[in-house]
């Protein structure tokens, strides 16, 4: 497996639980709740990555730059996210919040 897919399988797994799982049980509608653990759930994706490609010179392509392990992880954590919390916004209310 490629070292990106590695990565964005990882992210896209813990999105999985943190939006279908974690989130509907401890954060439901309260969006201070949530940013905290988004803000968690992306360490956690970022201490991860770290502990498999820390030190190791893997360079990442970002279609269009090339990348460490931290801003590839960051990066596709983030665009991977949206879709995920537009419709957990979307369900929860949470846009008249912001």
């Amino acid at each position: 497996m490629s070292p990106e897919f590695i990565i964005l399988l990882l992210n896209g797994v813990l999105l999985v639980v943190a939006y279908f799982w974690l989130y509907p049980s401890f954060v439901s509608s309260d969006l201070k709740r949530l940013l905290i653990n988004d803000v968690l759930a992306s360490g956690v994706a970022i201490v991860i990555a770290g502990v498999l490609f820390y030190g190791k010179g893997v360079v990442f392509n970002a279609v269009l730059f090339e990348a460490n392990w931290f801003w590839f992880t960051l990066l596709s954590y983030f665009v991977l996210e949206i879709p995920f919390s537009v419709v957990y916004c979307n369900k929860y209310d949470l846009w008249r919040k912001f």
